[in-house]
């Protein structure tokens, strides 16, 4: 069995950042039902699979996520979730708690540059969903940064806010991509040889 399956829970989200490799924002109109998704957990914990991550879209936005996460963990698995951090007050009340075990952030650059590509108001939400997982030292974060000529700059700010929390263990740079919604906003950002050579120096640099 696969030691860890990527499950996209649903399309549906509560931004639309120009880098979007499958376009999220509004739910498919054929996802699977939370039974569905329940029934499918339960097949891979028979076959032995370790780890979950949820995804989407934003998995949290799905109406039943609470509920997805309670029997996920009843049955054992290691779940870790690829998030944007962007919560509502109800959820901040108990997603904390709720027993994932790694949440696998997106941050994309200072303010203006994350909030230029994520939607106005973003970065200062991811800020506080940082602050407030900083409290529970034994849940794992990354961060991940998609990385363009529009945000290159901004790589060392990223790595230095991310060095504040102890429980931010890493940081994952993503070359911006020609899918989904990237194609039709941000194209003249992706890399070219001579740019991608750059990003490469400033990693080792920084490193």
């Amino acid at each position: 069995a696969p030691a860890r399956v990527y499950f996209e829970l649903t399309r549906r989200c509560n931004l639309a950042c120009r880098t979007c490799f499958n376009e999220s924002h509004n739910p498919l109109t054929d996802e699977l039902t939370t039974g569905e998704i329940l029934d499918a957990l339960e097949q891979l914990n028979q076959l032995g699979t370790f780890e979950i991550r949820f995804t989407g879209g934003e998995p949290t936005e799905h109406p039943d996520f609470r509920e997805i996460v309670t029997f996920a963990k009843q049955l054992g698995f290691y779940i870790s979730l690829g998030t944007n951090g962007v919560y509502s007050v109800e959820k901040r009340r108990w997603i904390y708690e709720s027993g994932i075990d790694w949440y696998i952030i997106s941050l994309d650059g200072t303010e203006a540059t994350n909030d230029a590509v994520r939607g106005k108001g973003s970065y200062r939400q991811v800020l506080q969903t940082l602050r407030e997982l900083a409290s529970y030292p034994e849940i794992r974060v990354r961060l991940n940064m998609v990385v363009g000529r529009h945000n290159m700059h901004t790589i060392a700010d990223v790595a230095t806010l991310a060095d504040k929390y102890a429980n931010i263990e890493s940081l994952n740079m993503i070359p911006l991509r020609p899918y989904g919604r990237s194609v039709k906003t941000m194209q003249d950002t992706m890399f070219d040889q001579h740019d991608f050579y750059a990003f490469i120096k400033q990693i080792q640099d920084l490193r």
